[in-house]
């Protein structure tokens, strides 16, 4: 059965809906794999599998296999705990169907955070706002390409579509017929009022938002001055915190990693930029007291115009 143009349309933007939702959702969940980098991983251990498992179940399995070498892998814990909460077993899986049954005592946990939770939800929740307010800003925008509509007869129409064609041609003066019934057409403004802009500030808003929670830095204001030491700062604090919370576990993790299998493995936030979180010491050793709110206003706007998106 042929699909009605009325249905053909609801379909394509429930289709366009989908693919704006899921387009948000992966390019968040790259910048979330990505972040931080594990430096003196063995060759057999997979980075980003350990860094998707983590963002997805919120925790991986680091382990030596006696034929394959050293793996990370996700798995599920069960059985007794320790005095703290820690798991004793846990068997490890791999998405070949591999799994081995380990202990305490041959594997390390690797966690996402200090609450041990994935980070799934809280991007899919960012992706969702984010792609609401997208498609809010494509129907305003949509909503300004016809602001008026003209009612009339089979008669006259004829000549309602030349003029709309004259004043579309930027016709300086049309000339019509002295019978032209005028009455005969009425118009009515329909045109939408543009909301665009404000839309775009929470857009704007939204993505910083997600952004802090992830510890990449970004312009969490929308205010066209330059911004000042005190809110630069608040804002270098938020995204510390953020970047910490995930931080701190991978690091713990990496001690105990290199205790038990002789490793020198380290994990860092995955950024070059000189910015107040990444190099707070040169930072400041660089800034004269008198111009401390205008050089880190400069820094902010030279970062901002080479974010993430």
């Amino acid at each position: 059965m042929q699909m009605s143009v009325r249905n053909k349309d609801g379909w394509e933007s429930a289709i366009l809906n989908n693919k704006t939702f899921d387009d948000y959702y992966n390019r968040i969940k790259e910048i979330a794999l990505s972040c931080y980098e594990w430096a003196g991983l063995p060759d057999t251990a997979d980075e980003r599998f350990l860094e998707k498992q983590l963002f997805e179940i919120g925790q991986c399995i680091f382990f030596k296999d006696e034929f394959i070498g050293y793996l990370t892998l996700g798995g599920t814990v069960g059985g007794r705990l320790d005095v703290y909460g820690n798991p004793i077993i846990r068997t490890a899986r791999g998405i070949n169907g591999y799994q081995k049954m380990l202990t305490k005592k041959d594997s390390v946990m690797v966690f996402n955070n200090r609450l041990r939770t994935p980070s799934e939800s809280t991007v899919r929740q960012a992706a969702l706002r984010l792609y609401r307010i997208k498609r809010a800003i494509d129907v305003n925008m949509e909503g300004q390409k016809t602001p008026l509509v003209i009612l009339t007869n089979d008669i006259q129409k004829l000549s309602a579509v030349n003029f709309a064609m004259k004043v579309q041609g930027n016709e300086p003066v049309i000339f019509a017929n002295k019978n032209l019934d005028i009455e005969a057409m009425k118009d009515f403004d329909i045109r939408v009022p543009f909301v665009g802009d404000k839309l775009r500030i929470e857009f704007n808003n939204e993505w910083n938002e997600i952004m802090s929670f992830l510890g990449v830095e970004n312009a969490n204001s929308d205010k066209k001055e330059r911004l000042v030491s005190s809110e630069v700062n608040a804002n270098s604090g938020t995204v510390e915190s953020g970047r910490n919370t995930f931080l701190v576990e991978r690091q713990i993790a990496a001690e105990q990693i290199n205790k038990m299998f002789g490793l020198n493995i380290e994990v860092k936030f995955r950024s070059d930029l000189i910015t107040n979180v990444n190099t707070p010491d040169l930072i400041a050793s660089t800034i004269k007291p008198n111009d401390s709110d205008t050089a880190e206003a400069d820094e902010v706007e030279n970062n901002n115009s080479r974010g993430w998106r």
